[in-house]
């Protein structure tokens, strides 16, 4: 990908972002790192699709506000199913950068219809990197065990 000088630099990311928290907010800098404005799908319910996915504590209204106060993150587009990825990423002619998480890189498929739209907009895949422990399942874990702690009292 060619990159024109002085030219905004477009990024686009996917999650659910539930109970926003210093991983989200670690990958969401790194992203824009790479990028003048990002905009995020936001996965109203990823338990719908796949079993092994959490069903969110917080609203889609409360997520959509916490990532709304992000600098540089310009654009929120809810959306309910995988299948919707494709539409958001051909709506927008614009896009520099699709980025996931790390923990992506070994595990994304990334659907045919997608993968065609990505290529032939010369979209440059962008993995980050994820040093650290933080995630919803861990968080989740550690209320669970103070919940725990204050009961044995």
């Amino acid at each position: 990908m060619d990159i024109e000088e002085n030219k905004t630099i477009y990024g686009i990311t996917f999650g659910a972002f539930d109970m926003l928290h210093a991983g989200h907010s670690l990958f969401l800098l790194q992203c824009l790192n790479h990028c003048d404005e990002l905009t995020i799908g936001l996965h109203v319910d990823p338990s719908i699709e796949r079993s092994g996915k959490n069903k969110p504590v917080q609203s889609v209204t409360e997520r959509y506000f916490q990532l709304s106060a992000i600098k540089g993150v310009t654009q929120i587009i809810p959306y309910e199913t995988e299948h919707d990825l494709k539409n958001i990423v051909a709506a927008h002619s614009n896009i520099d950068y699709y980025f996931l998480g790390g923990d992506y890189t070994y595990s994304w498929v990334c659907p045919e219809d997608l993968k065609d739209i990505i290529a032939l907009r010369d979209i440059c895949v962008m993995y980050m990197d994820r040093y650290h422990d933080y995630s919803s399942t861990e968080l989740r874990e550690r209320i669970e065990k103070k919940y725990q702690e204050r009961l044995d009292y």
